[in-house]
């Protein structure tokens, strides 16, 4: 898949291009791997506003979101909220540049084409048994994320993870 994934953004270097999947499909490993990419959620981690961050850390910063992934901090359902209602505001004004492919779980309005993660179902319940997460959560966004791609209109390659 990586390979796959390397031709296909190396067939199309002048277009801004989003990597999307849900928790679980790879996107961090791969982000590793390939040069020149970016991952969202460090992107809206550093433009954050220092207050915010430490409410959502309970620490005192500096805090990298790396740190934060690594020491599994979990948020409650009100942080949560917070991430979201002050990402969402970063990401409407952070723009894709050609040659920089963001790996996100969220498909950018601006992108040139959409290359879905697509995972089996089989294989989703194999990675998030591993990292202890929720099937169901991640279920219900896999489905969100499908739909939110069709109703963009933006052009997508799928990648097929698990596919037999």
């Amino acid at each position: 898949m990586e390979k796959e994934l390397k031709k296909i953004l190396d067939d199309n270097k002048g277009k801004r291009i989003c990597v999307c999947g849900v928790s679980c499909t790879g996107k961090s490993t791969m982000m590793k791997r390939i040069p020149n990419c970016l991952d969202l959620d460090e992107i809206v981690w550093a433009a954050m506003p220092q207050e915010v961050l430490e409410n959502l850390s309970g620490q005192k910063l500096p805090m990298t979101y790396a740190q934060k992934r690594k020491k599994k901090i979990a948020w409650t359902e009100e942080q949560k909220k917070i991430w979201y209602n002050h990402g969402s505001k970063i990401m409407n004004e952070f723009r894709i540049l050609p040659g920089q492919p963001v790996f996100s779980v969220h498909p950018f309005n601006h992108a040139d084409l959409i290359i879905y993660l697509d995972i089996t179902d089989e294989l989703l319940q194999e990675r998030v048994k591993k990292r202890g997460k929720n099937l169901e959560d991640i279920r219900s966004r896999k489905v969100n994320l499908e739909q939110v791609i069709v109703e963009k209109g933006l052009p997508v390659i799928k990648l097929k993870l698990g596919h037999k």
